[in-house]
């Protein structure tokens, strides 16, 4: 990976633009959408637009106009809408069926992992559980129901994207829950045990790519198609993420003590990027409380609201060239590596379709 910079404002605002080349992504990258593939680079390169005229209006400020990683946040949570309302059916006949009203259809319940009762009432007793543990630990119910609400859209959104397209990859750097509602209230409206809880959860939002849902649900996927019975691997998953867990913690608590992440030992990021990280953004948060940002407020709703419009539009008219996954992914650090093989294979399908067939 090569970093090409622009000499001088306000070109040099675009930022470092990568130059790489990894032979995996031109292969995954096939396998993507033309419309989708298409987006993702332009959207990319119209962020980097973005960023230089904003400095040519004289905005050069860090993470400041025009919002580029807000706009992405808030295509999220426009995701989660449009999915919400797509699915809005079949989750009001899962939530009848787990009250004991009307059943759902049996080809229904043939093609779902659990019955309505265990699904509905096993998800809201887990985030019960959730918010219960983290208001032990001195979180207020409220800043627990916010950051929780928000964190599980964000993981329904990226399991939708990983189901539905497969990107190669995908990432949340530092956006996610707790910088959302330090940006929208601000650093004083969250009391000193708040800030603790979320430094504690910095392990779960740094970034967003480790998560276990959307894993499983590319083996439901593959369940589903081979013919095996789904409750049989929801019940293998269930067993496993148990198993995982205890194991997790035991080798952490094991490396720790016998090798320490600080020794001359041990390398890589895990000592500053999770050791020393989280209590660094603590330490800021309580002695310069950050400022809540209405601008970048209004960039989470542009954010949402162009990517409702982009959705819509795509359901309407099968030329639509723009997909809103695309524009989500325009502020993503685990993409920004990517858009040139994807750039390129998206070029070479175009040709191949356009003057092959298939």
């Amino acid at each position: 990976v090569r970093n090409y910079t622009f000499k001088g404002m306000p070109l040099s605002a675009a930022g470092a633009i990568p130059i790489s080349s990894y032979p995996f992504s031109y292969g995954m990258a096939y396998l993507l959408p033309i419309q989708l593939s298409f987006s993702v680079w332009f959207f990319f390169l119209f962020a980097r637009l973005e960023m230089v005229l904003s400095a040519m209006m004289g905005h050069t400020q860090w993470r400041g106009f025009p919002y580029i990683q807000e706009q992405g946040v808030g295509a999220y949570f426009g995701v989660f809408l449009f999915v919400l309302w797509a699915a809005r059916g079949h989750l009001a006949r899962m939530w009848q069926a787990a009250i004991g009203g009307e059943a759902m259809r049996k080809e229904e319940r043939l093609h779902e992992p659990l019955s309505a009762p265990v699904a509905v009432w096993g998800f809201l007793g887990g985030v019960a559980l959730l918010i219960a543990f983290s208001m032990s630990a001195g979180m207020s119910p409220l800043t627990a129901v916010l950051f929780f609400g928000l964190f599980l859209a964000i993981v329904l959104t990226l399991t939708r994207i990983r189901a539905e397209l497969g990107l190669p990859t995908i990432e949340m750097y530092q956006v996610g829950a707790d910088d959302i509602l330090q940006n929208v209230a601000g650093g004083a409206a969250w009391s000193k045990p708040d800030l603790a809880v979320m430094s504690l959860y910095f392990w779960l939002v740094r970034t967003h790519r480790q998560l276990p849902m959307p894993v499983h649900a590319d083996v439901l996927r593959i369940g589903r198609q081979s013919g095996i019975d789904l409750r049989q691997i929801a019940a293998l998953i269930i067993g496993v993420s148990v198993f995982a867990v205890i194991c997790s913690f035991w080798a952490h608590l094991h490396v720790m003590h016998q090798v320490g992440y600080e020794s001359a030992k041990f390398t890589g990021p895990a000592g500053w990027a999770f050791g020393n990280d989280p209590w660094r953004k603590l330490d800021s948060w309580l002695t310069n409380p950050r400022e809540a940002k209405l601008a970048a407020s209004f960039a989470y709703l542009y954010g949402v609201g162009f990517t409702l419009l982009l959705a819509a539009l795509r359901t309407r008219f099968v030329w639509w060239p723009f997909h809103p996954v695309g524009y989500l992914v325009s502020g993503s650090f685990g993409l920004f590596r990517l858009w040139l093989p994807i750039f390129l294979t998206w070029l070479i399908k175009s040709l191949l379709l356009r003057y092959g067939g298939l």
